[in-house]
């Protein structure tokens, strides 16, 4: 299974530390910093770029994926943050694979918190936060999500999975 892996100290290649060819399952191995978010859209792009045709029909535009991938990658720069700050270095990863009735973006982080969607609380002052969008976006889109595995250090990776299938949901 994968995992978050310890990092030995800051990079200097934008927040990228390793990333493997683009056949699927592709992955990526990022630090946690702000600049990695973009370049998790960049080696998507590219992924895109090098392995036409993974992306299955009646899914997402590729503009939108980037989006949900932007925000995934936001999302574990932001758990990885919060546990560096004890004094561990933890990197995140991103997996990107088709499944039977679609395809799925795996994120392995190094906090042990499960994503879980926010009540609705319409106020005028929601639209000031800047954290909560997330998941109701990723719903909006149609994924669903679930732990795919724990790990007794804490980390943890969850499948983001979105269907052609309207039996495929996982969620």
């Amino acid at each position: 299974m994968l995992r978050a892996w310890p990092i030995a100290g800051p990079g200097t290649n934008g927040g990228v530390m390793q990333t493997l060819n683009h056949e699927l399952p592709a992955w990526c191995l990022f630090q946690p910093v702000p600049e990695s978010v973009s370049q998790a859209r960049k080696w998507l792009r590219s992924l895109l770029y090098e392995s036409p045709g993974w992306l299955p029909s009646g899914t997402l535009d590729p503009e939108d994926l980037e989006v949900v991938v932007s925000e995934l990658a936001t999302n574990a720069v932001r758990a990885a943050a919060a546990v560096n700050r004890q004094g561990s270095a933890w990197s995140y990863r991103l997996v990107i694979d088709r499944t039977p009735t679609g395809f799925c973006i795996d994120v392995t982080d190094p906090s042990p918190a499960i994503p879980l969607l926010p009540e609705p609380t319409p106020t005028a002052l929601d639209l000031l936060t800047e954290s909560g969008r997330g998941l109701p976006m990723l719903r909006a889109y149609g994924f669903t999500w679930h732990a795919l595995q724990q790990y007794h250090q804490g980390s943890k990776t969850i499948r983001y999975q979105l269907s052609t299938s309207p039996t495929g949901g996982l969620n």
